[in-house]
Order: structure tokens, then C-alpha cells, then sequence
């Protein structure tokens, strides 16, 4: 498949090492959680028949165990088929269980002995773990079980795959990162996508405690030769790997790749994949299979019942899960292929995302959480992997880049030590609301609240706290004080609804975006946490009169004249009316009509605005594959830009504006949907010089101040500019000037109309529009659905039997 870079050749670790004639060519071992019992299966070869094979624990932890190797016979009447085995058990004497939070291992040493003297030897390590699927307590679907107790598998898709070596890792420590990434983050699995890892990195997975779905590579093309060889694989692959207890489930096929290519997936070939299932369970009955983790709704038989959806719309995506979790139950038709039905196997996501492959380089945080938020909603779903780990070349939906650096999130802006391994976590407060709350005045809103248990935690006095913090239209942010409280109530393994939480829009606030904060706590223990934005969008005139200051308020796509290096265009390169975005060096000006003729009694001027750099490809982490919905989340790689802001020719600030960033906290971007996640810093320019603010009203005409935007040509950092208006970015904020008087200003008269904007002379104006808009009347279109005929597209068609509209 010409999916990401290709590669052949022998990719694994290659051993060698000498090796005597008699030796141990492999073992599994079965252990039990109920008396710490540990049975080896060793495979030798002939010349070991009568040796003894020894395991002895260098910590002491059992008493050695010793077998004496015998031969097996797969046909006993003609003696063919023969191994030479040996089946030495060992007990654990005070056995610990292996799992993602305390992941002992047991260290091992098998020998092969010959008259006291050893004549291969292996070092190894098992964990005593147990996988299974069953009820749990009061429930009557399936959950997948570890060592006895339900566990939420929340997990991340891992292509393991790294730009210095593609398909391996550069060296050991760059391995065991990404499993450390894994705790920091709170997932407690991943599901190794469509390749074989080399042992090494399965092993960080045993020793740091992550579990691990390891699905088998798959053809593309089911020929009679790639399903031999197929089976082949499943056989080593098995074989190799099945002593690894962070190992919980094989995963036979991915979206049905190689089952439907050439023709149909058809009732010949789901019979060729329940024979692989079968196959899969009997060479490891001690784990759950699956055979298919499915795009298409087609799984045949299978321990696991997963899915998979791409949504980046709150909405679709609610609806989608309710969907889902409504069909799922014994007998239901849903997700199986071929006439065949669902039975009680455990429900679980198998891969979901907001930015998917082939979505672009765009910032994941609020996609991922408020589509994790929406799948803890729902206690018949299991777990859940989240697309992916880390980015993928052009694919960039990970946790973290495709160097492993660093994605910043911005949750932390608006709840303070808010992370990833909030939303991961066990225990999960959800919020059953859309991302971003509109309030509207007069009209509290209840926000619906559950608590999803998952974890053993015990409280003595479980409590729901929670506040609202704002920032507000001086982009000043408030925190929203004293904590209120209610008791809350959970039950282990399901979601539990508490008391909706009301929030309202104050008195007289205006314009303002927010967090509603919630923490579930036992005492001052933080047990779990999140939140959800909430907006409240007022109205204000563009020219207002406050006692001793005039605000003159503008939008972005108000400008009146533009000059940049890096376009001949006649408009810059991306114009809305909140947003105008231009890149390299040069200067966007706005009028700003102060209806001021005496600047005698003036003190100060006061000039704000949200701003940021604007970088074209240069945040771009795989160039070669661009999308017009590029923009790159915040990260370690940053695009300043040198502002320089003047007032009628009169310079009044200079500044290095850092990045231009994408995250969570561009929440009113998110929110618009344009440039999501997009957002800037703010600038504010106090000029209280009263000798400047005359010179600034001597060069005006009429009582009109130009304002200019610029990054000079000879910036050392030319990284364009984007101003923001006040329904997008981080701060609610309109670009403002304020000019302040030393006496009250005189009151705007009763009859004052206020126009929509303060600027004056505006480009958009001046701009002659090719067809009416639909402002100014709108254009009457001919269109049909039928074939158009030939010439349709020429001046001299006739469209008269078109519909009008």
C-alpha cells in the first residue's frame, strides 16, 4: 500500500549466536492467578531428549522445577510430527499479579542440563496476569476482564513508526519513551497497528505496565499465496510473542484490508476469516481475539465487538455513539456481516478521531476531548483508542509529533493543571454538554453531570465542586472565586448521574468566554476533573461615550489599505470579517474616524487587540502533503514576528509576537470552526505622553487616525501578522482605540445612530462586487440536477428551461 514511506529489507533485530546441537529452540509459559502456578512448555531439539530442563528464579521467588525432555508424537502409529519436549512447573510463592499499575515481572532462568553441566541456557521473565471477558457486577453486557476485576482500557492507536529509522526505532532510550509517554498521559494500553514489534519494544510494554492489542499485518490482495502466507506469520507471530503479559489481544485483520481486494468480502472468505479466528484462539486460547477491527461494520465472529468513526462535529458525533451503544446487544444485526449477530462480547472503540489521516496537520485538542468526553457518557462502552500515539508523516493526529516532541494542549489555561491524563483517566467526571456553551441573558442553563468508576479507589466523602472563571471583553481573566459544592454518588463500573449544574451570564457582564470547572473530590483528594467552555457574545457599539473615554471599536476585515511582501494579491492572503491573516513583511492601515476636532483636553490614547504571527509552511511538519485546512497545532517549533504599531505615522509600539498557535485555548476558533484552535496574544498600547497624543491629532484630518499594523522589511522575524476580531482566537476582544479626555466627553446625542464600525474609507467599501450580494439584494441563479447538454458552459447556451433560485 503507498501509505507512508516505503520500505523493505529485513527491518528486525537480527541474532546470532552460537548455539550447541542440543538446545532449547523455544517455550510458552501458562500461568494462574489463583496459586501463583507457573507451567513451561519447552521445545527442543533431538539431541536434548533425556536432558533436563531446569527453571530456577534468581530473586528466589519459587523453588526451582526440573523436567526431564521426552518426545511427542503427532501421529503415534507412524511416529511422524515428533518434538522433543519437557513441561517443568514452577509456584510462585507469594505471587504479585502483573497489571498496568504494579507491572512485577518474575525474573527466569531456563537451563538445559547435562550431568551437571549446562549446556544451553536462557534468561526470561513471565508476570502472572489473567485475561477474560465477563459481566460485570449488575451489568448485563461483558467487559474485558484483567486478573479477575473489569478494567477501562483507554488506549492509543501506535504505528511505532519514527522518522529516523521509519519502521525502527533509532536506539532503546527513543523506545522506552514512547511507553513513558504512555504513563504520562494516563493510557494503560496500545494497540500496535498492523505490524509485528520487535521484542524489545514489547518488552518496555511488560516492564513499564502498558497493555498491549497487537494486531498481525495484512495483505493487500487475497490471493491463495498471501493467505499461506499469511498463516505462516500468524503461527511465528504467536509463537514468539505469547510469553509477554502486556499482551491481551490479537487482532487477526484491520478494515477488512486484504479481504475485499480483488471483489467482494464475501460468504467464502468471512468463512476463510472465522477459520483464522479459530486458528488464533487455539494457538493462544489464554487471550481474546478479534477477528476484524472494522471500518465497515463487518465483523464475523470475534471476542471483541469495536468500531471505528472519524467525527470532527460535536453533534454528528453524539449521535453516532448513541447510535452505536442503542444497536449493540445480543442478537443485534449491527456491525456483523452475513447474516450473523452480535452475541454479549464486550463493546469497545477500536480506533476514533476528530483529524484523521488525511484531515491535514490541525490542532487535535478539542476533538479529542470532547469525543472521549462523549464515549465515557456511555458505560456499555469498554474503552476506547484514541488515533493515535504520535504523528505519522503527513498524518498528524498523535499525541505528539512524529519526532516525539511536544504538542502543547492549553488546557491548563483554563483549569489550571487540567492534562491528558485527566481526560484517561479511570475515574472521569463527565460533562454532558456541547464544547462550548452559549448563554444567553435571562436563561440559566443546567448542565447535565454523570461519574464514570472504573478505578478500586474508595471514598469516605465524595463530593462535586465547581466554579466558573471568565475572561472578559478587557481580555482580563477572572478567576470565579469560592468552590460550590454538592455530595456526588458513583458506582463502580458504570455512569452515574448526579445534579445538573446551573450556570448563567451575570448581570450587566459583557462579552466574555469561559470554563465551567468541575472536580470530583474525597476531602481535598482530587479524584477526577474537567470542563467546557462557555461563551457569552453581547453586542457593543462600535462608537461609545464612558464619562472621560470614547471607544471606537473596528473589526479585522475593516482595513482601508494593505501593502505585504509576500502577495501581489488585491485582498490579503485570508480575509474575514473576525479574522485577517497576512504573511511576511508589510503593513495593514485602518481610519478610524474619532469625531474629535480639538485635541487640546485629550490625555492618552489606549489601542488593544489580539494578534499573532502568521506562518505559511514553515510550521509544517511534512510539506511535501499540504491541505488548505493546514493549521498546525502549538508545539515546540515557533513563528515570531516583529510588530511595529504606529498612530498617524507616529510610532506607539514595538513587540515580538511569539507564535502563531492552535490549541485549546483559541476556543472561540474552535467554535466558528475557522482556523480552528487558531489564536493570539494581547496588545496593549498605552500612549499617555500628552505631547504624543498632540502630534498624533496634528497629522489627523478631521478627526481621523490611521492606524498601521506593520512587520517591517527589515524585521530580523517577518512572520506576517493575523488580528483577530472578537468571535475568534482566545479573548472576546474587538480591536479597540480608546482615547481619553482630560474633562467628561460630551454624551453622544439621543438621536446617535451608531454605525456598524469605526473605521472610515474601508477597502471593502471601495471593492466593486461582480454580482450582488446577498446584502444588497442577492442574484437570481438558473441551475438543473438533469445532464446539461453540450456547451452548457458557453456564453450563447440557452438556460431557459433551467429552474431560477
Amino acid at each position: 500500500v503507498h501509505w507512508y514511506t516505503r520500505t523493505s529489507g529485513i527491518w528486525q533485530t537480527v541474532y546470532l549466536e552460537p548455539r550447541d546441537k542440543a538446545r532449547i529452540t523455544g517455550f510458552y509459559n501458562q500461568t494462574s492467578i489463583s496459586n501463583g502456578e507457573v507451567k513451561y512448555f519447552a521445545k527442543l531439539t533431538p539431541e536434548a531428549k533425556g536432558l533436563k530442563v531446569k527453571i530456577t528464579s534468581p530473586e528466589g521467588a519459587f523453588e526451582p522445577g526440573q523436567e526431564t525432555v521426552g518426545v511427542i508424537y503427532g501421529d503415534s502409529a507412524t511416529g511422524a510430527t515428533r518434538d522433543y519436549v519437557a513441561w517443568p512447573t514452577i509456584k510462585v510463592r507469594q505471587p504479585q499479579l502483573w497489571s498496568p499499575d504494579s507491572p512485577k515481572l518474575y525474573p527466569v532462568v531456563i537451563e538445559l542440563v547435562k550431568d551437571e553441566q549446562i549446556v544451553d541456557r536462557v534468561e526470561t521473565y513471565f508476570g502472572l496476569r489473567q485475561i477474560t471477558a465477563a459481566r460485570a457486577p449488575g451489568r448485563d453486557y461483558k467487559y474485558v476482564y484483567l486478573n479477575d476485576k473489569p478494567i477501562y482500557l483507554a488506549g492509543a492507536l501506535h504505528q511505532s513508526f519514527h522518522p529516523d529509522g521509519i519502521y525502527q526505532y533509532p536506539n532503546d532510550a527513543v523506545m522506552r519513551s514512547d511507553y513513558e509517554l504512555c504513563k504520562k498521559i494516563g493510557i494503560n494500553f496500545l494497540r500496535i497497528h498492523i505490524k509485528i514489534p520487535v521484542p524489545r519494544e514489547l518488552y518496555w510494554a511488560d516492564k513499564l505496565g502498558v497493555m498491549i492489542m497487537q494486531d498481525m499485518p495484512n495483505v493487500w490482495n487475497n490471493t491463495d499465496q498471501a493467505r499461506k502466507w499469511y498463516e505462516e506469520m500468524l503461527h511465528g507471530a504467536v509463537a514468539r510473542d505469547s510469553n509477554h503479559p502486556a499482551i491481551f489481544s490479537w487482532v487477526d485483520f484491520n478494515e477488512t484490508w486484504g479481504l475485499d481486494n480483488p471483489g467482494p468480502y464475501d460468504a467464502e472468505r468471512q468463512q476463510w476469516v472465522e477459520k483464522i479466528y479459530k486458528l488464533t484462539q487455539s494457538l493462544d486460547p489464554t487471550r481474546l481475539v478479534e477477528d476484524n477491527s472494522p471500518c465497515k461494520y463487518d465483523h464475523v465472529v470475534t471476542d471483541i465487538n469495536s468500531w471505528h468513526f472519524y467525527i470532527n462535529d460535536y453533534a454528528q458525533a453524539k449521535k453516532h455513539i448513541q447510535e452505536v451503544v442503542d444497536k449493540t446487544y445480543p442478537g443485534s444485526t449491527f456491525n456483523y456481516i452475513g447474516g450473523r449477530k452480535q452475541d454479549d462480547a464486550p463493546l469497545m472503540n477500536s480506533e476514533y478521531g476528530g483529524i484523521s489521516a488525511g484531515h491535514g496537520d490541525q490542532d487535535i485538542s478539542w476533538c479529542f476531548k470532547y469525543l472521549t468526553n462523549e464515549l465515557r457518557k456511555h458505560d456499555k462502552i469498554c474503552g476506547y483508542i484514541y488515533t493515535e500515539l504520535s504523528d505519522i508523516e503527513w498524518e498528524h493526529n498523535g499525541y505528539v509529533n512524529y519526532d516525539r516532541s511536544p504538542k502543547e494542549y492549553g488546557y491548563d489555561f483554563w483549569f489550571p493543571g487540567f492534562s491528558l491524563a485527566d481526560i484517561n483517566s479511570p475515574d472521569f467526571v463527565v460533562i454532558d454538554a456541547p464544547p462550548m456553551v452559549e448563554l444567553k441573558d435571562g436563561q440559566p442553563r443546567e448542565i447535565p453531570i454523570k461519574i464514570s468508576h472504573w478505578s478500586d479507589k474508595q471514598a469516605k466523602a465524595l463530593t462535586l465542586r465547581w466554579r466558573v472563571d471568565w475572561v472578559d471583553l478587557d481580555g482580563v481573566k477572572w478567576e470565579g472565586g469560592k468552590w460550590e459544592t454538592q455530595p456526588a454518588v458513583w458506582k463502580q463500573y458504570e455512569v452515574v448521574n448526579q445534579p445538573a449544574i446551573k450556570v448563567s451570564a451575570e448581570a450587566g457582564m459583557g462579552s466574555a468566554v469561559g470554563a465551567l470547572l468541575v472536580e470530583l473530590v474525597d476531602g481535598e483528594v482530587v479524584l477526577a476533573r474537567n470542563y467546557v467552555n462557555l461563551l457569552v457574545q453581547r453586542s457593543l457599539p462600535a462608537v461609545q461615550v464612558m464619562s472621560k473615554a470614547r471607544f471606537l471599536r473596528f473589526r479585522p476585515g475593516d482595513f482601508s489599505a494593505w501593502q505585504w511582501q509576500e502577495s501581489q494579491a488585491a485582498m490579503p492572503a485570508a480575509v474575514n470579517t473576525e479574522k485577517v491573516c497576512i504573511r511576511g513583511s508589510g503593513y495593514i492601515e485602518y481610519q478610524i474616524d474619532t469625531n474629535i476636532k480639538n485635541a487640546d483636553e485629550l490625555v492618552g490614547l489606549y489601542l488593544t487587540a489580539e494578534l499573532s504571527a502568521k506562518a505559511g509552511d514553515e510550521k509544517l511538519d511534512w510539506p511535501e502533503r499540504k491541505k488548505d485546512v493546514d493549521y498546525p497545532q502549538t508545539d515546540v517549533k515557533k513563528w515570531p514576528t516583529d510588530l511595529r504599531i504606529s498612530i498617524n505615522g507616529v510610532e506607539v509600539h514595538r513587540s515580538t509576537l511569539p507564535d502563531d498557535p492552535a490549541d485549546a485555548r483559541g476556543a472561540l476558533s474552535h467554535h466558528r470552526q475557522y482556523y480552528p484552535g487558531s489564536y493570539g496574544f494581547l496588545v496593549a498600547v498605552d500612549v499617555q505622553d500628552e505631547s504624543t497624543v498632540k502630534r498624533i491629532f496634528d497629522a489627523a484630518k478631521d478627526g481621523v487616525l490611521t492606524i498601521r499594523f506593520e512587520v517591517p522589511a527589515d524585521a530580523q522575524n517577518k512572520g506576517g501578522l493575523a488580528i483577530f476580531g472578537d468571535s475568534l482566537g482566545l479573548y472576546p476582544v474587538m480591536p479597540t482605540l480608546v482615547v481619553n479626555s482630560r474633562n467628561e466627553m460630551p454624551p453622544l446625542p439621543a438621536t446617535f445612530a451608531p454605525p456598524p464600525t469605526a473605521a472610515v474609507n474601508r477597502f471593502v467599501d471601495r471593492a466593486k462586487a461582480l454580482l450582488p450580494t446577498a446584502e444588497s439584494g442577492g442574484h437570481a441563479w438558473r441551475w438543473t440536477t438533469d445532464k446539461p447538454g453540450n456547451k452548457w458552459n458557453q456564453p450563447d447556451f440557452d438556460d431557459g428551461g433551467w429552474k431560477t433560485g
